[in-house]
């Protein structure tokens, strides 16, 4: 108090007394008295009230920097002097810079949502100024110099110095990027859908639910759902299920819908019949659960699949039914796209010929386990032949059963091919029992052969009949003219009989029921393939008389080796003559089938020791021009040379 008492300057002082705060001013002083005078006033509230309003302002500066809306002020003339931490995040500065920019910096590049300039009198700043009145989402977008953009929406309202005079603006601006981009996706992805949704060739039918599945309301149907159900669209929307469809209670779609809304699961709804007044046919349908609880139905129109699949049903049986009551065996072989093979179906009396069940009859292996092993090449090469060039066969083979009982059996086999007639899909094939067939010939022909050696027996018997005839004629004759000492007439009969016995005896061997063919003349490269070399000598002797030229081989890896040297020196073999049994080695049906894959024309001979050989039998089957039996003598190789020699004629 000394203090205040001795101040001399004119300014007050505070003085704080008992907790409260008082004003002192300056001393007045007078002179003519020797008074001083001094003012005090109790300033307690009032500096509560600063404390308070810089607690508040403190406050407020702190909540402008934490708020996640960024906020910034402008001055009357455009100039940005204030923005709080969130607007230097939008905009991507810092405080200093923003600073120093007016509301419409051309560095923003301000524009619409589209990229187009925006209206400078459309800019909150010029709206505000202009009215003095607040404006609220204004949305426009940012774009930077390095193409960075960010949409906008801004509220700003005025800023007065006084109740007639706008000074500024404050701005509220939040960063709806992440927004709009969502809408635009979530409005391309509409459009997508709608897309899909009206061409797409399945119907699709949206339903609301009622209650808790009571019933169905229709809120979307899509053209293919029209053209389907045969009704417009206009005519369905807010139409209940069974209002327009009364008989789908029936069909099994009702409970659907009401599963399918009760569990949330989809389900698929096989293939069901329906029919009312306007429409009928087989309808097939998948039912989903949208997140805002309505069902979609999405179904197709398989009327004409259903009615195929039952005509081939139909089929099936008729030809299963067909299967059982013929005496051949049938078979389906699957081609699958790659080549390979598998057997899907056979008919049950196929059992009976391979004592096997049906179980045990599943694949393509059980074919080889039937079939004699010598007769396996053949079936490979019939399948590689209906594979490869699509022609309907047979052949004829030895079968065996399960319990070893060998049969004799024809397989005829067809290939099918899909709608387009381009891929091989299956392969169709029966299995004949012809075992009696081929016991009734070989009786046929042991009978024939004992009638031939009858008629050959009977007609040389008649010949040499006839030799003895003369010959012993001549000799009486002889020998009475040796009793009657005439030696030269008997002489004369001597030469008689012999000029017969000569006569004769080429009769024997040249008439109609031994006959020789004429001698036939070949030229040629002929490679001779036996594993007896002495057969092997002999063969390529009578060839070489008859003309040919001959190389020998002894199993079917040097007649192959031979065969492909000869054509690689471009003098292919004309002819070739193969032993069907080779010990230890490629027989003849091997090599053949080895050799005709050659692009290479020549005529091929089998030779066996088996007349009853099926090579020998029937030789085009397995690959072969012609079939001799051995041991052949060299007439009969120029007699079956000639007819081969006619044939390629």
């Amino acid at each position: 108090m000394r203090n205040v008492l001795h101040c001399e300057e004119v300014s007050p002082c505070e003085l704080f007394i008992d907790n409260r705060v008082f004003e002192v001013f300056f001393p007045l002083e007078n002179r003519t008295q020797n008074i001083q005078f001094f003012f005090v006033r109790d300033i307690t509230s009032q500096k509560d009230m600063e404390t308070r309003l810089q607690q508040e302002r403190d406050i407020f500066a702190a909540y402008m920097e934490t708020i996640p809306i960024a906020i910034a002020r402008v001055n009357k003339e455009g100039m940005i002097t204030f923005a709080n931490r969130r607007a230097e995040e939008v905009l991507s500065l810092s405080k200093s810079h923003i600073a120093d920019l007016t509301y419409n910096t051309p560095q923003w590049h301000i524009t619409d949502f589209d990229g187009n300039p925006f209206p400078e009198e459309q800019l909150p700043f010029v709206q505000v100024m202009n009215t003095c009145k607040p404006v609220c989402d204004v949305c426009h977008a940012i774009r930077w110099p390095d193409g960075k953009q960010r949409f906008l929406s801004i509220n700003a309202a005025p800023l007065f110095s006084s109740p007639e005079e706008c000074d500024g603006m404050v701005a509220a601006f939040e960063d709806i990027t992440e927004r709009i981009m969502a809408e635009q996706a979530l409005q391309e992805s509409e459009e997508r859908y709608r897309a899909m949704f009206t061409h797409m060739r399945s119907g699709v039918a949206v339903y609301e639910v009622v209650g808790n599945g009571d019933d169905f309301i229709f809120r979307d149907f899509n053209p293919s759902a029209e053209r389907i159900s045969n009704i417009e669209r206009e005519k369905v929307i807010g139409k209940r299920l069974l209002e327009l469809f009364p008989y789908m209670d029936r069909s099994g779609l009702f409970a659907a819908l009401q599963q399918v809304y009760r569990s949330g699961q989809a389900l698929h709804l096989p293939a069901f019949y329906y029919k009312d007044k306007v429409r009928e046919g087989w309808r097939e349908n998948f039912i989903y659960k949208l997140p805002n609880g309505n069902l979609v139905a999405i179904y197709s129109d398989v009327t004409e699949r259903e009615l195929a699949i039952r005509a081939l049903r139909e089929n099936e049986a008729l030809y299963k039914m067909a299967a059982e009551l013929t005496s051949d065996y049938i078979f389906k072989v699957a081609v699958a796209p790659e080549g390979s093979l598998q057997l899907t179906n056979t008919s049950e009396n196929f059992t009976s010929l391979t004592g096997r069940s049906l179980a045990e009859t599943t694949t393509v292996d059980t074919l080889e386990k039937i079939i004699h092993p010598d007769d396996w090449p053949q079936f490979e090469r019939v399948m590689h032949k209906v594979l490869t060039k699509g022609d309907a066969t047979s052949f004829e083979c030895r079968s065996f059963t399960a319990e070893g009982v060998q049969r004799w059996i024809r397989i005829s086999v067809r290939p099918q091919y899909d709608e387009q007639q381009e891929r091989m899909t299956t392969i169709l094939g029966s299995v004949k029992d012809i075992s009696e067939r081929k016991r009734s010939e070989e009786t046929l022909r042991n009978t024939q052969r004992l009638e031939v050696l009858g008629v050959l027996a009977g007609g040389i018997a008649h010949d040499f009949n006839n030799l003895l005839g003369g010959m012993f004629g001549y000799l009486d004759m002889v020998k009475e003219s040796l009793e009657g000492n005439e030696l030269q007439t008997a002489l004369q009969y001597i030469e008689k009989a012999l000029t017969v016995y000569n006569s004769t005896r080429g009769s024997l061997l040249s008439r109609d029921h031994y006959q020789a063919a004429k001698r036939h003349k070949g030229n040629g490269r002929v490679p001779v393939m036996d594993d007896e070399e002495y057969i092997r000598d002999v063969t390529t002797r009578m060839l070489m008389k008859m003309g040919y030229q001959t190389e020998c081989a002894a199993h079917g890896d040097e007649a192959i080796e031979k065969f492909e040297a000869a054509c690689t020196a471009g003098t292919p073999f004309d002819m070739v003559l193969l032993d069907l049994a080779i010990a230890g080695g490629k027989g003849g049906l091997e090599t053949i089938y080895i050799l005709r894959q050659k692009d290479v024309p020549f005529r091929a001979i089998a030779a066996s020791g088996y007349s009853d050989d099926p090579v020998i039998v029937d030789p085009h089957v397995y690959g072969f021009d012609a079939g001799i039996k051995k041991t052949f003598r060299k007439i009969h190789l120029e007699e079956m040379l000639e007819k081969l020699a006619a044939s390629s004629e």
